[in-house]
């Protein structure tokens, strides 16, 4: 990130650098086959770390637990399987308790947990579209090709399914892909 760039702390500010591309500002991307435990240890996250110096060291634990159930930092079937259910446990306990009663609840559940910063780009009666910035699984991360955040899918689908019902996620952008955010279609049926 420049030095020029002022970092407001409020992240509806920060969401709104983030859509006008100012944000994270220009990265250098490596392309890898697979993640190695230096790639996880290496968050972007300008926003969390500006309101907490200790992000790095909160993402790395949980990058480290997240992707140490993964067959050689790479993401396999039955990884990509068992963080969507853990997800999804998650996302049916937020609504349970309450920290998601309706969608616009996902910005400020998504922030109160570090999760990263949630935009709502599409909403309709089938489809919804979302974008994370900074998500903590993989804003950072080099390039393999294949998106990594199934716990973030995983949360969304229980959520999604909570409110409206039955629903297919599918992570459309990711860091791991090339793009500077992850973005989540989840469709109804």
């Amino acid at each position: 990130m420049s030095a020029e760039v002022f970092l407001p702390l409020n992240p509806v500010e920060i969401l709104n650098l983030y859509r006008q591309n100012v944000l994270p500002g220009v990265i250098k991307r490596r392309y890898v086959e697979k993640l190695d435990l230096s790639d996880v240890l290496k968050p972007i996250r300008p926003y969390f770390k500006a309101v907490d110096s200790e992000d790095d060291k909160y993402v790395a634990l949980a990058r480290l637990m997240t992707f140490s159930s993964c067959k050689g930092f790479g993401v396999d079937d039955v990884a990509a399987a068992y963080l969507f259910h853990a997800g999804r446990n998650l996302g049916k306990e937020m609504y349970w308790k309450g920290l998601v009663k309706t969608i616009d609840d996902l910005f400020r559940a998504f922030l109160k947990y570090k999760v990263g910063l949630v935009d709502i780009v599409k909403e309709s009666e089938d489809v919804v579209v979302i974008d994370v910035y900074e998500c903590i699984l993989c804003s950072g991360l080099p390039v393999i090709n294949k998106p990594v955040c199934y716990f973030e899918a995983g949360v969304l689908s229980a959520i999604f399914e909570k409110l409206v019902g039955a629903n297919t996620v599918k992570e459309e952008k990711c860091w791991c892909l090339g793009d500077l955010k992850c973005r989540f279609k989840v469709e109804f049926f």
